[in-house]
């Protein structure tokens, strides 16, 4: 169904509020889980070249190099992923990667355990509007898949839905 639904987006980079992305980007997900990877893979390949070719005129966009390093280890390209990663973290200065984005990193350099310190760091520091929208790609992403049973990580997601849960009842 999803890439029914992307395949009749008339753009290739989706430039919208919630997506900031290659369509090929989300699309290689879709065929992910289905268990498509040589298509997921074109896919890859296809939004790492979309993505290189928008920091052609923009080589300091954070959000531009941030993609770039996660489709670059979903590629198996992990050593040029660090590297473009460590860019990303440099030129961001005062601007820290967001927690999902270097948990995300992690995961798809096949660090889960270090995506896992992460997230146990900065998770108590985030604010309710960052864990809130964060939640959502912890619970459901595909890209967090080989965290989410970890009994930390479930602890996390258990105690946000007892708060939405106590939200949703507390409001009506």
């Amino acid at each position: 169904k999803a890439l029914v639904v992307l395949g009749k987006a008339s753009h290739d980079y989706l430039d919208e509020f919630g997506a900031d992305e290659p369509k090929s980007y989300l699309m290689g997900w879709a065929h992910s889980v289905a268990g498509r990877m040589t298509a997921a893979q074109a896919e890859w390949q296809n939004a790492l070249a979309l993505v290189e070719s928008h920091l052609a005129s923009d080589s300091s966009n954070l959000h531009l190099l941030t993609l770039k390093a996660y489709l670059q280890a979903l590629l198996g390209q992990k050593a040029a992923a660090r590297e473009t990663w460590k860019l990303r973290v440099e030129l961001g200065g005062t601007t820290a990667p967001d927690a999902i984005e270097e948990i995300r990193v992690r995961i798809l350099l096949g660090e889960p355990d270090d995506a896992i310190a992460v997230l146990l760091v900065r998770w108590p520091t985030m604010s309710l509007h960052d864990r809130s929208w964060d939640f959502s790609e912890l619970r459901y992403a595909p890209e967090f898949a080989p965290i989410r049973n970890d009994p930390r990580i479930k602890s996390i997601i258990d105690e946000e839905v007892s708060r939405l849960e106590a939200l949703r009842h507390s409001s009506g």
